[in-house]
């Protein structure tokens, strides 16, 4: 049991090892005054810190809100950019319609339209779900788009010759195509959602991660602040690698063609 349990141990260094040296250099060069504490507070010490803001603070209702906005927003855009993207491949008015707008709005930065965003929805929930269903809509309707424009129109046909309908072509042909790039395009969402609502955190304030970093960024406290980077990344890193367990599973199928 203890030789396994180190064994696994031993996995998991070599596998984030480039992880473990950085914060190992970001403890030393703190603790010997290579940079200034205060300025780059030990790795320890924020570890520290986060448990007890934990334990005797409201920081677990400050990141269950931070997530709670980013998946809905997510959900949101996920909802809309799937059914759109295949709309867009299979259907030319649709794709002569939308493909302009996509290309003339895709580009623009939108935290340049977030105070719009405010005056209209206010400070609360709703701003700031909105902005990040707008800015992941994107990576998720392109990637969607373009893997339901590539699905092997051999295999439609094959469909149709067999009396199939077009519903069940969808769901049993197009759909299992186009997942790949589906989540993909989920994949870069999920990255775009986190650092959306931090940053709509950080600029309109009131409870969540980005409004922790902010205002401890005001108050001098720069633990605090490290508090909120670690925590918001180490959110992100979770939640992308169970992301990968589970595009793993539903694309079994998709891996062992790629082996073959």
């Amino acid at each position: 049991m203890a030789k396994k349990l180190l064994a696994r141990l031993g996995a998991l260094f070599w596998r984030y090892y480039s992880v473990f040296l950085v914060l190992i250099v970001w403890e030393l060069v703190s603790r010997f005054g290579v940079v200034r504490p205060f300025l780059l507070p030990a790795f320890s010490t924020v570890v520290g810190r986060t448990w007890e803001l934990f334990l005797h603070e409201d920081l677990l209702f400050h990141t269950s809100t931070t997530l709670f906005r980013m998946f809905a927003g997510l959900s949101a855009a996920v909802v809309v950019g799937v059914p759109l993207g295949i709309w867009m491949a299979r259907f030319r008015p649709a794709r002569d319609f939308f493909e302009p707008l996509i290309g003339l709005t895709f580009p623009i930065p939108k935290v340049g339209i977030y105070p719009a965003i405010i005056i209209l929805l206010g400070m609360a929930h709703a701003s700031k779900i909105s902005w990040v269903f707008i800015d992941s809509f994107f990576p998720i309707v392109m990637a969607t788009y373009h893997g339901a424009q590539h699905v092997d129109t051999r295999l439609i046909w094959s469909a149709r010759g067999m009396g199939t309908s077009e519903g069940k072509i969808l769901r049993k042909v197009i759909l299992p195509a186009t997942l790949p790039s589906i989540l993909t395009g989920l994949r870069l969402g999920i990255i775009v959602a986190l650092i959306v609502v931090f940053l709509s955190e950080m600029i309109a304030g009131g409870d969540g991660l980005g409004w922790i970093m902010m205002h401890a960024a005001r108050l001098f406290h720069s633990v605090d602040m490290f508090v909120a980077i670690v925590l918001i990344s180490v959110l992100g890193f979770i939640i992308d690698r169970l992301f990968l367990i589970a595009r793993r599973q539903l694309l079994r199928w998709h891996a062992e063609a790629d082996l073959g």
